[in-house]
């Protein structure tokens, strides 16, 4: 009987402040239209533990979840931005030599060739978002999946080609 009310307690809890969290994510991410998928997640991880969570400590553990979710998106998308903000840096850094621009030029085709061996969706997934600049919700409608779906893509493919280039570079370099 006490599973069904902490059920009850969470599905109201969830009714009551998914707006209210929906607004406090927004406002620490810097992808607000993620905010959403977020609420969702901590409504998910809540529901996973609800047998263990005591019912006046729902809205604490709502809120101290969201914090959770967004510093682990946030270290997510640091460390991402990390690999380009290197790959950009090398090239602005770069002489306007002959070797230099051979070297980039290599590293270019080889980033290239890694995205095309991304398996079809992941590559797509990949594509839309960093060359054409689409929103998740946008990749997820044009791919017909949702937008977790794309998220996992995205960050696959990050994790791929970010392995292989240091493969390569290290095997050449």
């Amino acid at each position: 009987m006490e599973a069904k009310n902490d059920e009850k307690g969470l599905a109201a809890c969830y009714v009551r402040q998914k707006e209210a969290l929906k607004h406090y994510i927004a406002s620490r991410i810097d992808r607000p239209d993620e905010a959403e998928d977020l609420v969702q997640d901590v409504f998910e991880r809540l529901w996973s533990h609800k047998d263990f969570i005591h019912p006046e400590a729902v809205l604490t553990l709502t809120y101290k979840t969201a914090r959770n979710l967004i510093t682990d998106r946030q270290r997510r998308y640091r460390k991402e931005d990390d690999m380009y903000g290197e790959l950009l840096y090398t090239q602005e850094s770069l002489q306007d030599t002959t070797e230099e621009k051979v070297s980039f030029k290599e590293l270019k085709l080889m980033f290239d060739r890694l995205v095309f061996a991304l398996p079809e969706k992941r590559r797509k997934a990949y594509c839309l978002s960093f060359f054409e600049d689409l929103t998740l919700s946008e990749i997820a409608r044009e791919l017909s999946v949702s937008k977790r779906t794309v998220e996992q893509h995205i960050l696959l493919a990050r994790k791929d080609i970010k392995a292989q280039l240091r493969k390569e570079y290290f095997r050449y370099g």
